[in-house]
């Protein structure tokens, strides 16, 4: 689940104190995003905090949630599917520092916004 925040650190301390992290990737720049991203795993959900100019427009209207995420096996099938049901792309698979270079892909569709993230290779 990526949620926005002005001040990643800040945020990142918050979710330390508050709650059972089981694990964290601690701030990272992806320079391909334009974002700081922190990756926090809570009981079992994984926590994206975002912050940069990516999410400046969601800050500013008060809204967190940013998006959802979903770990697919193709990614380039999946993007195709979801296309050709509703979908636009807003942003095109690119490597994502975050995910050791796994690619992400973002969607827009009629429940907001959706990251694809691909699968590792011989995951299931």
């Amino acid at each position: 689940m990526g949620i926005a925040c002005e001040d990643i650190v800040a945020t990142r301390d918050w979710v330390i104190r508050s709650h059972d992290v089981q694990r964290e990737s601690g701030v990272i720049w992806d320079e391909l995003q334009q974002a700081n991203l922190c990756l926090l795993e809570v009981g079992g959900i994984a926590l994206e905090l975002v912050a940069g100019p990516v999410v400046a427009g969601l800050l500013r209207r008060g809204q967190l949630l940013y998006h959802v995420c979903y770990e697919v096996p193709e990614l380039e099938i999946t993007l195709a599917e979801l296309v050709g049901d509703a979908c636009r792309i807003v942003s095109p698979p690119k490597p994502a520092v975050l995910f050791d270079g796994r690619r992400v892909a973002f969607v827009l569709g009629p429940t907001g916004l959706t990251e694809l993230l691909e699968q590792r290779c011989g995951s299931q």
